[in-house]
């Protein structure tokens, strides 16, 4: 099954799950995986920024650092360049300062956003009500925009 289809597929239940950073759409008998969609992209349209693993591997960009997290969610990131050269004052850390578990978080959901939006949304699945008010025709549309605005909820629709 490829990404896009999965993506239109009728979503029935959304699922955030902060263990293991994987964002899952539950849709009718499959489901979609953060870490899955990651798999597939190639890291070399992603610009060379390194990133130092806590395994001491040194990444050439966050898309290799995201699929290596993916493959074994021990690996956290530790700072940026290269693990070789220790961190430089202010300039090799998240700013502001963030726990090496955030960190790897947020390089991960970026990854997965640069992605998802990327990709074309289906406009015939379940539509999905948000707390800003917007009935999004499906999950794919909602993962768009909350990836716009993070403070974005599912709500009941009405």
């Amino acid at each position: 099954m490829s990404i896009r289809q999965t993506m239109s597929e009728s979503a029935l239940v959304f699922v955030v799950l902060i263990c293991g950073y994987s964002t899952l759409i539950a849709a009718e008998s499959t489901f979609f995986d953060t870490c899955k969609l990651i798999q597939t992209l190639d890291c070399d349209t992603f610009e060379p920024h390194l990133k130092c693993g806590t395994n001491g591997i040194t990444y050439p960009n966050r898309c290799v650092f995201a699929k290596a997290h993916c493959q074994d969610p021990d690996i956290h990131y530790l700072h940026a360049g290269s693990c070789n050269q220790p961190p430089t004052p202010g300039g090799g850390t998240i700013h502001p300062p963030v726990s090496t578990t955030q960190a790897t978080h947020e390089i991960v959901q970026d990854v997965y956003c640069k992605a998802i939006l990327g990709l074309s949304c289906a406009a015939d699945g379940e539509p999905v009500c948000a707390s800003d008010g917007v009935r999004y025709l499906s999950q794919c549309f909602f993962q768009k925009a909350h990836c716009k605005d993070k403070s974005l909820s599912i709500v009941p629709c009405h």
